[in-house]
């Protein structure tokens, strides 16, 4: 009807005109008593079951903190048959140092079970991929004040014996994922740029060369600037020859685009732009 179309339109409105903060303003005070100028209820919820399919999915994420975000969708990726690891790569590789601790204490609060337990038992024992994700929970990010462009050719060196190359080396996944697991996004952007100095491979090329699905979206998203890795997120659910993700994915999408705030987003659409044109 006519006048379901102006509250969709002012729905909208709202929520695409408010900050973050201001958004989880809105769901605190809603969610209190009616005595107390709310209206009793979760309006995530509220929202999610009113409108209905992605878009009410969207909505509803809008309104939620990043952590819960971040932590559901990890939850969902470990609570199907198997496991969709390409949403686990996206949560866990594609986050802030602080956004990736907040939503591990969330999630670990809210299910009482430490996230690595889960993700061993959910993936396949011993694989890259699941070596990946256990290297990345186990140890913690150097700040990036810690990365020196000094250090950069000894440390391209040291992937590059590990097996990081399109030459016939043997791959040392252990040694490989302990190191990346502790680099800090900076440090492997100079580690990158010596390494295609030195060896004349782009250090994407080199992961590709050596590793396919999940894991290598894993490890772009790990070692990508945090706005080029959003972007890589974004792409990867249109099309990407390297991981296996046939089609739009809404529900990714729209986890990505309500976690975060308008000043991100921007930057994340300019950088788009200038990769793809």
């Amino acid at each position: 009807s006519q006048s379901a179309w102006k509250d969709h339109d002012a729905i909208i409105k709202i929520l695409s005109e408010r900050s973050k903060y201001q958004l989880h303003h809105i769901a605190e005070v809603y969610q209190k008593p009616v005595a107390q100028g709310g209206y009793g209820g979760f309006l995530e919820t509220r929202l999610k079951t009113m409108l209905g399919g992605p878009y009410g999915e969207f909505m509803r994420d809008c309104v939620m903190k990043t952590d819960a975000i971040d932590a559901e969708y990890v939850h969902v990726s470990l609570n199907t048959l198997g496991c969709e690891e390409n949403i686990l790569a996206e949560v866990l590789c594609a986050s802030s140092t602080h956004e990736l601790e907040i939503a591990l204490k969330y999630y670990e609060a809210v299910l009482k079970r430490p996230l690595k337990d889960k993700i061993i038992s959910k993936t396949t024992n011993g694989s890259p991929f699941q070596k990946l994700l256990v290297a990345i929970l186990s140890n913690k990010r150097k700040s990036c004040f810690e990365a020196k462009k000094a250090d950069a050719e000894g440390h391209a060196e040291l992937l590059y014996n590990a097996g990081l190359t399109d030459k016939g080396i043997k791959r040392d996944d252990d040694a490989i994922f302990a190191f990346f697991s502790q680099e800090s996004r900076e440090s492997c952007q100079m580690i990158s740029e010596a390494y295609e100095s030195i060896y004349k491979l782009d250090l994407v090329e080199a992961i590709l060369a050596k590793y396919r699905g999940p894991v290598a979206f894993a490890l772009m998203l790990w070692t990508a600037d945090l706005n080029d890795a959003i972007v890589k997120r974004i792409q990867v659910n249109i099309t990407d020859p390297h991981v296996k993700v046939v089609g739009l994915d809404l529900r990714h999408l729209s986890h990505l685009f309500a976690k975060y705030n308008h000043r991100k987003l921007a930057a994340v659409v300019d950088n788009y732009k200038e990769l793809f044109e």
